[in-house]
């Protein structure tokens, strides 16, 4: 065999060990979560359904005073429809927001329980259109957090 020859064929084998690998590290690390007993967020979906209802319900009584009923945004605070605010942070950064406040943001977490912050960020992804929530998405992957659960 020629050297060159070698080295494409070398090349191509460190390849397809590395490639698969890398693409399984996100699998791999949010199966060792699930194992550990606390809920993994890794990415929330929109809601629908039930769960759309119950987000509705639970964001009418702890986030429309500030946000709006349909999440239009109402003075200094920001729109969570179809504003950049809400979409431009990853979804454990969301959960801790609202969780612990910040800034003008009150701290929800000893009236909510870790389901119904979910719920909440749900039903308002479900405002966001396809390229929102992939914007959104890709946040999230690119950016897991201090750990993929809730931080507690």
């Amino acid at each position: 065999m020629q050297p060159k020859f070698k080295r494409w064929r070398l090349i191509g084998l460190l390849l397809s060990i590395v490639i698969p690998g890398l693409i399984a590290c996100g699998e791999v690390a949010q199966q060792a979560t699930l194992t550990t007993g606390e809920p993994a967020v890794p990415y929330i979906e929109p809601a629908f359904g039930e769960k759309l209802a119950s987000g509705q319900a639970l964001f009418g009584q702890y986030c429309a005073n500030c946000h709006g009923q349909s999440g239009e945004g109402m003075g200094p605070f920001p729109a969570l429809n179809d504003g950049m605010h809400a979409y431009s942070h990853p979804d454990w950064e969301l959960i801790s927001l609202i969780r612990d406040g910040k800034n003008s943001m009150p701290a929800f977490g000893s009236q909510l329980s870790e389901d119904e912050i979910i719920t909440i960020i749900a039903r308002v992804k479900a405002w966001w259109g396809p390229g929102k929530l992939s914007e959104q998405r890709q946040l999230c992957l690119i950016s897991p957090g201090p750990t993929p659960t809730l931080m507690r």
